[in-house]
Order: structure tokens, then C-alpha cells, then sequence
């Protein structure tokens, strides 16, 4: 009688299909994508990866980069730390117009009493108190504001009131006039201020406005003296940009600007031989700063070394910007020899008292815009002729074998094939991982080694050649049934450098490496 193997081998054929389709590139290897022959053997590719620079994950945050230039036919690295920032402009400046309650009394002209047909009209002159701290304002233009008046009147007559101001202008800079008919005895006036300048006199951050009371006398009688009581309001003031004098602002910034060049899928250690560090500050703030620096240290807790780049309250001046919108900068550099590097551990620690306009009001004058603000950060500029010490490179793929009846399995055998363009040795280890990230197994007793690529020193170091090895690794049933529990695989690759080897890391696109894994299995029951 045939046995009745259909339904076994259809589900090994069904979990590899599955497990393994994501990971698939056309052929990476030797023997076929999926088969089956009469010896019951089965193949499929677990992965293929071609790790580049990109794949090291270099991930900065928004104001960072990453460069490499060839400056005098030597590869330098260029890199921003992370960024230190004041507060913006309409933090540091806050902005109101304060609310205001008041009462007019409107006297009888010339002791009428009686009808008469003409308009009387009564001017109301009074002023907006604008408040900020810290300034001294003669124009500004305003973001957004509604401007809300409330007036409540004895008046027994058609009136009409006009609000108005010089030194209120509309987008088009011409001054306001707002006219509000009444018959009863509330009136209310709304105007949005967004897109309006404003101009301030003597100093006194205060903005004059006028009520134009106009009284069109009908049959009744004059009942003089007429009374106004009127609320003014101003929620949720901001402003666009200010100008005028200002006093001295001060803020205290204390960070560590970091250095994480390459994250999370990469641990680099170096020592470069030398590098450049420009401490910027970049101003957006039209004012005089000052940063009175009372820490400036670059840090390296993994080798324990740290170096004063200044003396305490070191006094830097920065420049400042002319018209709105710009940016000036300031820059102080620093020469380091011999700099240890530990990625993810070094970083400059700063704490600074950052100074705006330190000679107060001296009668100069200054602009500031809402978003205005400085931020501080580094700028690594390193010639790329370093000893390395390490550099790591691993990542994680999904592995499950427990749908698996490991006793239908002979054996498996992993395949792995790998090419090299760096200009180092590899060692490569793949590991095993349950669901809690614990380690199962390893795929090689010890880690696998292959040599580095062949370079052209009279090209800067450029790949000729890269170098190639192919491995293949037999687990028996008993290393398989362990197997069951591994939920991940884990390949880790290190650089394996010694002496001979130019002092570089990947410096070219056509540095690679290509990692390819493959599986096959053989059957214990055949056709």
C-alpha cells in the first residue's frame, strides 16, 4: 500500500511558503527558491541583506546632518550634535492689552433743552494700555486679537458712535474707523486686529483711541448730562514682530548636545586623531546676546575622559541679525587631538546664561518676531584617519518553526553566504531568540570570520575586490527540537580589524555587505 505522506509534506511546503515569502529575493542561491524531489528535501531563503551606510541607521534630530568631503584629498566626517534652543520670541515677550472699564458723562452744549435738528457730536479721547515685559515699544504688528467694546448709554435719542485711531492701521496701513449705529441702550463694537499695526508714543506702550458720540435729537427732550459706561477687551493678544527698546532678558539653557553619529543598529568606538569642534549659536533674535558659559566639556563616559573646551564664565558675544527672518552666527572653534569617541556615550555638556540686549535700555532699538529664538548646538568636522575599535552592525528577523513536527526533520541544514566590500575583516555570529528575547542556540560554535576587501591605496582606499564565503551548518534533530522555541534570529556582524588595515570605516557607496541565509531540510519519510 502507498503511504500516505500527502498531507505532512504539504504543510512543510505550506510553513516555508509562508514563514519565509517576505524574506525572498530571486535567486540568491545555489539551489532552488522552494522544491521538492525524491529524496524529500526541502529548500528556501530566510534572508538577504545588504548592509550600507544607510542601514546603519544614521537618524539625527530636525537640525541635524551628515556629510563626508573631501577636503585636501582626505575624507572628512561632518556631523551636528543635538541642539540647545531658547524660548521663542512670544515666550520671552509676552504680550496683553489689559482690560478696561470707565464711565463718560456727556455735558449739555450751549444749555440746550429743547429739539433742534442738528447732529450733536461728542469726541471721547482715551488709551489702550498695551503690556509687555521688558520693552519699550514704538511699533509693532499684530497676529491675532479680537478687540471687543461693550457700551451701555442713557440715551434717548438716534445715536451713532465711531471708533478710531492713528495709531491703529489695517494691513494697508490705513488708520481705523469703525462706526456703530444704536437705538437702544447697549452698543457693540468687534474689530480683529490680526494684520494691524500698531504705533506707540512717549514710550509708554499705551495706543490712543477716539469715540466720535454722535446724538441725532428727534421730538423727545434732551435729558442731559447723558452717561456711557464702557468695557474694553482684548483675549488672546499676539504679535508678529516688535520694535523698540528693550531691557536686558536673561535665560539659563543647560543641555547635553549629543553625539549619537550612528543609532540602534550600530555601537562604534574610535579614537580619531584629530578633530575640529565648532561650537554655533545661531541668533534669529534682532538684539545683542551675550552667553555667559559656565560649562563647556566634551565628555566620554565609556573611556572615561573629559576636557574643558573653555574656562568658566567664558563670555561669548553673538552676532545678531538685521532684518527679520534672518539668522546670524557665531562660531567658536576648538582643535582636539587624539579624541576618543564611544557612540552614544559622548556628547559636550553645556550650561550657559544666555543674555539678551546686556546694556539694558540705552536708548538703541531692537526687533524680536514671535518665533524668534537662538539655539546652540556643535559641528563635528573630523578627518577620517582613525584606529577603530569596534563597529557592530545586527538585525532581527522573525523565526518560527513550532507549527513544525521536528521528528518528520532528518536534519537542516543553513546556508551562509556573504561578500564583503569594507575595508576590515567580519566576524559574524547568528543567534536564536524566544519570545522573551531570551537566547536559544547559536548557529556556529564560534563566530564566523571573513577577510577584509582588497583596496587600492593610491585611490584613496576605493575597492577592487570584494572577498566572499560560503558556510554551511548541519543541525541533527536534537539541536532542532530546541529550535521550537525560537521566535527570532538574530545576525550580529563585528568588524575585525588589526593592524594592517587602513584606519577607515565606510567611506564609499560601493562599501557593503551582503548576507545571505538559506535553509533546506531533509525528510525522514520520502515519496
Amino acid at each position: 500500500m502507498k503511504p500516505n505522506v500527502r498531507l505532512p509534506i504539504l504543510s512543510l511546503l505550506t510553513f516555508f511558503l509562508f514563514i519565509f515569502s517576505a524574506c525572498l529575493k530571486e535567486d540568491t542561491f545555489d539551489f532552488d527558491n522552494v522544491q521538492i524531489d525524491i529524496d524529500s528535501k526541502w529548500a528556501a531563503n530566510v534572508f538577504n541583506i545588504e548592509a550600507s551606510l544607510s542601514d546603519f541607521n544614521i537618524d539625527m534630530d530636525s537640525g541635524a546632518d551628515f556629510s563626508f568631503e573631501n577636503k585636501d584629498n582626505v575624507l572628512t566626517l561632518l556631523f551636528n550634535t543635538s541642539t540647545a534652543y531658547s524660548l521663542q520670541g512670544d515666550d520671552m515677550f509676552s504680550t496683553s492689552i489689559d482690560p478696561q472699564n470707565f464711565n463718560f458723562e456727556l455735558s449739555n452744549p450751549y444749555g440746550l433743552n429743547k429739539q433742534t435738528k442738528e447732529t450733536l457730536v461728542f469726541p471721547i479721547d482715551t488709551a489702550l494700555q498695551f503690556t509687555i515685559n521688558s520693552m519699550f515699544l514704538d511699533s509693532a504688528l499684530l497676529n491675532e486679537g479680537l478687540l471687543s467694546i461693550n457700551i451701555v448709554s442713557d440715551i434717548n435719542h438716534p445715536y451713532a458712535i465711531t471708533l478710531k485711531s492713528d495709531f491703529i492701521l489695517d494691513e494697508n496701513k490705513h488708520p481705523i474707523s469703525i462706526t456703530q449705529t444704536g437705538s437702544s441702550s447697549i452698543l457693540n463694537f468687534e474689530l480683529d486686529l490680526s494684520k494691524h499695526y500698531v504705533v506707540f508714543t512717549n514710550q509708554t506702550n499705551t495706543i490712543p483711541i477716539t469715540f466720535d458720540v454722535a446724538i441725532t435729537p428727534e421730538s423727545m427732550a434732551l435729558n442731559f448730562p447723558y452717561h456711557l459706561d464702557v468695557g474694553i477687551s482684548v483675549p488672546a493678544l499676539s504679535f508678529s514682530w516688535l520694535h523698540g527698546q528693550t531691557d536686558r532678558v536673561s535665560e539659563y539653557i543647560s543641555q547635553k548636545f549629543k553625539m549619537n553619529m550612528i543609532e540602534n543598529t550600530a555601537l562604534l568606538r574610535c579614537m580619531f586623531n584629530k578633530a575640529f569642534i565648532d561650537v554655533e549659536v545661531e541668533n534669529n533674535v534682532g538684539m545683542p546676546l551675550s552667553l555667559e558659559i559656565d560649562t563647556l566639556m566634551l565628555c566620554n563616559d565609556i573611556d572615561k575622559d573629559y576636557s574643558r573646551l573653555l574656562p568658566p564664565n567664558h563670555i561669548l558675544l553673538v552676532n545678531y541679525p538685521k532684518n527679520k527672518g534672518e539668522y546670524a552666527t557665531t562660531k567658536e572653534q576648538f582643535e582636539i587631538n587624539n579624541f576618543k569617541y564611544a557612540n552614544q556615550n559622548t556628547y559636550i555638556n553645556f550650561k550657559a546664561e544666555g543674555i539678551l540686549n546686556n546694556n539694558g535700555m540705552d536708548g538703541k532699538k531692537y526687533f524680536v518676531t514671535d518665533s524668534a529664538r537662538y539655539k546652540v548646538r556643535a559641528r563635528i568636522e573630523v578627518p577620517l584617519d582613525i584606529d577603530l575599535y569596534n563597529l557592530s552592525y545586527y538585525d532581527t528577523i522573525p523565526f518560527n518553526i513550532d507549527s513544525l513536527n521536528t521528528d518528520q526533520l532528518a536534519y537542516i541544514i543553513f546556508r551562509l553566504e556573504m561578500k564583503n566590500n569594507f575595508p576590515f575583516g567580519l566576524k559574524t555570529q547568528i543567534y536564536f531568540l524566544d519570545e522573551s528575547s531570551q537566547l536559544v542556540d547559536s548557529l556556529f560554535n564560534t563566530p564566523l570570520h571573513i577577510a577584509k576587501a582588497i583596496t587600492d591605496p593610491s585611490n584613496d582606499y576605493h575597492v577592487k575586490e570584494a572577498t566572499t564565503s560560503v558556510t554551511k551548518t548541519n543541525l541533527e534533530s536534537k539541536r532542532l527540537q530546541a529550535l521550537e522555541r525560537a521566535k527570532y534570529l538574530i545576525i550580529k556582524t563585528d568588524a575585525d580589524v588589526n593592524s594592517s588595515d587602513p584606519r577607515m570605516i565606510f567611506y564609499y557607496d560601493e562599501q557593503k555587505l551582503n548576507i545571505k541565509l538559506g535553509i533546506q531540510t531533509h525528510i525522514k519519510t520520502k515519496f
